[in-house]
């Protein structure tokens, strides 16, 4: 059977992926850590309709959030196929509003680097071992055309970081590993919901929305759908960091 480790599976993306990943010929490990009620109800509609999945949780703001996350998953399972890291911090949150930035350069470089890394440099040596396994990352297309704000600051400093470590990683891993860093435009999650929905932001909503040529926001399931073609052994010939996954960047082509 194969294994499947989901980061973040609370988040839009992380919970679209369960989703779409989900079927009795594939086991499924959730990880939560605030929103844990969220990911057991997922585990419990997973199962009901013939998957199988379970449930663990780890802390990615702590330096052995990783350590105790592979032990965690030692317990159910001796392998994992496809490592989905959809954990991140969220910049927007009422525990981040209002604090310095190099606060919160440390916490997003934590979450969204250190953890996710250190998970990944220890699964992808297991995988290269067992001959085969993927492992997909998260980056932003503003990394190559950048955004203006704060935000934009950090979470493109975050995920360039994210990207130059993929681009050795899959060097070092290849042709038994597949590394695939999603390249993503604005997706509706959370965050994204709060602004569309805000009257006084819907000017910046839909600006955001026009940086696509589709002209719209993509979705969790957008994305969800491009993990499972590229989770495919057909889709193996399609290799490399970077791959783009926002509706076509404006000004880009």
């Amino acid at each position: 059977m194969e294994t499947i480790l989901i980061t973040g599976a609370s988040g839009g993306i992380g919970s679209a992926a369960a989703k779409k990943l989900a079927s009795p010929r594939r086991h499924l490990i959730l990880h939560a850590n605030r929103h844990s009620q969220f990911v057991e109800d997922l585990c419990r509609t997973i199962r009901l309709q013939g998957g199988n999945a379970d449930i663990t949780a780890a802390d990615f703001s702590c330096e052995d959030a990783a350590d105790k996350l592979l032990q965690n998953i030692s317990e159910l399972t001796d392998h994992t196929d496809i490592l989905v890291n959809a954990a991140g911090l969220d910049l927007m949150s009422p525990d981040m509003t209002g604090q310095s930035f190099e606060h919160k350069l440390r916490k997003i470089f934590q979450v969204d680097v250190f953890t996710p890394i250190r998970l990944s440099k220890q699964i992808g040596a297991k995988m290269k071992t067992q001959k085969g396994g993927t492992i997909f990352f998260f980056g932003w297309n503003g990394v190559q055309h950048g955004w203006s704000g704060e935000t934009a600051q950090l979470y493109g400093t975050a995920k360039g970081a994210l990207i130059g470590f993929c681009r050795s990683l899959a060097e070092e891993l290849s042709p038994e590993v597949l590394i695939r860093c999603l390249s993503l435009g604005w997706i509706q999650t959370r965050w994204g919901d709060s602004l569309r929905q805000s009257a006084g932001n819907a000017s910046t909503a839909q600006r955001y929305a026009a940086d696509s040529l589709q002209n719209r926001w993509g979705t969790p399931e957008d994305v969800a759908a491009a993990i499972e073609f590229l989770s495919q052994k057909s889709s193996a010939f399609i290799d490399g960091v970077g791959l783009p996954v926002d509706g076509g960047k404006r000004g880009s082509r």
